[in-house]
């Protein structure tokens, strides 16, 4: 949703090894280590609430029963500028997918797709990421005016957000 917006450029960072993982979180420890060279911004973020549902309903006025499959997973985010280390943006974004399936009774096996509904709630989460960072982010911008994706002949223009 990031790069199909056109507004932000989205660099993958710096490799950890694995004797480091465990600074992992501390984003501003890894800032300073080097590891978003290039970047003007730095976006990540914790999973503050992982739910995954299957439940089994009848259809009223019928003998079928609607089988379903859900996720919804809600993620905290904060955009930290890697030259100050200041918080430009920190929001909740959620994500939700579904999958149901029309059952002739309760114990019938069916299996819903759950890449379908991961792919779903990845999507969803994406698109309310790009709209928190729309609002929070490029509000307060001081020319309120869309940042330009950096190319290569332009070295010092546009927003770059790690992943």
């Amino acid at each position: 949703a990031l790069l199909k917006s056109g507004r932000y450029r989205i660099m993958q960072a710096k490799n950890i090894p694995a004797k480091e993982n465990d600074k992992l979180q501390d984003i501003l420890f890894r800032i300073k280590q080097g590891h978003f060279q290039g970047a003007d911004y730095v976006l990540f973020g914790s999973i503050s609430s992982l739910e995954m549902r299957e439940e089994s309903n009848p259809v009223i006025n019928t003998n079928s029963f609607s089988n379903s499959l859900s996720l919804d997973v809600v993620v905290e985010f904060n955009l930290v500028n890697t030259k100050t280390h200041e918080i430009k943006a920190a929001f909740s974004a959620q994500g939700n997918g579904q999958d149901s399936r029309l059952i002739s009774h309760p114990q019938a096996t069916v299996a819903p797709s759950r890449g379908r509904v991961i792919e779903e709630a990845g999507k969803s989460l994406a698109e309310a990421v790009l709209k928190q960072l729309d609002e929070q982010f490029l509000s307060i911008s001081t020319e309120n005016t869309l940042p330009r994706i950096r190319d290569e002949s332009d070295s010092n223009s546009g927003v770059v957000i790690f992943r």
